[in-house]
């Protein structure tokens, strides 16, 4: 977040130029991705600890989150399951992202000051809202976000049986 909020100023009393606003964008963008890469690593392998696992599970893990992933669980409509902290994470994670794609692919985008200060913002509240979760919801937000759609996954994913059912009510009464 520092590097994205260092590209708006430059030397002297010259204003950022387009393409430094654009990079300024970019980087909040990848600074929201990687905190929730190392956030996935850090939950489901423990701290890194470089001594120790320079090529091990915790890089595995963090390199495995793709950008699509995230995006999927962002637009998905049953975000109610979950606190305040991931609702306002998924509301924002798109509008970063397509920004971020509008500014590094789109020769034509022309951000002001205030467009890159919104972004930056957004990648701010983004993180904040990450850290506000506890530890039970962290664990099932990162099985949806690094785990795949298959089998036994997406069967739990996806089921409609509430918790507090008798066991038979969930499969003959649905």
């Amino acid at each position: 977040m520092q590097s994205a909020t260092r590209s708006l100023t430059t030397p002297g009393d010259n204003e950022p130029t387009v393409y430094d606003l654009r990079r300024s964008i970019s980087t909040a963008y990848y600074a929201v991705f990687h905190y929730l890469a190392e956030l996935c690593a850090t939950e489901i392998v423990g701290r890194r600890v470089k001594k120790l696992r320079p090529k091990g599970a915790w890089r595995v893990y963090y390199r495995s989150l793709r950008h699509s992933r995230i995006r999927a669980f962002c637009m998905r409509n049953d975000h109610n399951q979950f606190s305040h902290g991931i609702q306002n994470f998924a509301k924002w994670f798109p509008v970063l992202q397509d920004a971020r794609e509008f500014c590094d692919y789109e020769n034509d985008s022309m951000p002001n000051i205030l467009d890159a200060k919104f972004i930056i913002k957004i990648a701010k509240t983004c993180i904040e809202s990450l850290e506000s979760i506890n530890e039970s919801e962290r664990e099932d937000f990162v099985a949806w976000l690094v785990l795949d759609h298959k089998g036994g996954v997406a069967q739990v994913r996806n089921r409609k049986a509430k918790n507090n059912l008798d066991f038979l009510d969930q499969f003959i009464r649905k």
